[in-house]
């Protein structure tokens, strides 16, 4: 079949078997390119890149098509990904790892969250539910196996000492130090963060709402096909 134009949406999935990993990339009802390797589904991180550049559309023939629309499930969420897409001057449309949770009561009431706390861009800090300050302590960078290098924000309370909510603020039963002496902390990675606000704006755009729902029912489609004839 003679294939020209730009492609509006490319769909990829990814499902594991044990400690195999089989990817497809689906595209108005076509199944374009499809992909696996031993990993674990957890190292999500490299997941897209990998399946792009092995797989990249423009190294083909010339009929074959870029793809600007990149739409994945929550299994494909991270900051590495949308590092990559972005500079590859591509849109995300992933669905964040914590989209369904966030819409719960639990999560919105949850005020050890960051997400349930206010925050200040000029100085740089959260409020929390006691009005107390959490303010930048130090940075730290992390490596993930893949040798992608993040930086995360780390954040500290000024003063936790007779807060009558730090029960449900501070987590972390198996913790040997005593409520009473633990200080509220949490780190914050800018950059990722950045992205799935960008990234939610995407997929709630009239156009990824259509994305979505056609992921669903093309490339999850064409998955259970193939696992129906395995």
């Amino acid at each position: 079949m003679f294939i020209a134009g730009i492609l509006n949406n490319f769909a990829v999935i990814m499902n594991g078997v044990e400690n195999f990993m089989e990817m497809s990339g689906i595209g108005d009802f076509l199944i374009l390119t499809m992909g696996g390797g031993s990993g674990e589904l957890s190292d999500n991180d490299r997941a897209i890149e990998e399946f792009l550049e092995n797989h990249e559309m423009t190294k083909m023939e010339p009929f074959i098509f870029k793809c600007k629309n990149i739409t994945a499930d929550a299994g494909y969420e991270s900051e590495k990904n949308y590092v990559f897409l972005n500079t590859n001057g591509q849109l995300s449309y992933i669905k964040p790892a914590n989209y369904e949770i966030s819409k719960t009561r639990k999560y919105r009431n949850d005020i050890g969250k960051i997400e349930n706390m206010e925050y200040g861009a000029e100085s740089d800090l959260y409020i929390c539910r006691n009005g107390k300050r959490l303010m930048a302590d130090h940075i730290r960078h992390s490596k993930s196996k893949t040798g992608y290098v993040s930086e995360k924000t780390i954040y500290k309370c000024e003063d936790c000492r007779g807060c009558p909510y730090k029960g449900e603020c501070i987590k972390g039963n198996h913790c040997k130090t005593l409520l009473e002496e633990r200080t509220k902390t949490f780190q914050v990675a800018r950059t990722f963060l950045k992205y799935r606000q960008e990234d939610l704006k995407h997929i709630f755009s009239d156009e990824g709402i259509v994305y979505r729902m056609n992921r669903t029912i093309q490339a999850e489609g064409s998955f259970g096909d193939l696992k129906q004839d395995m």
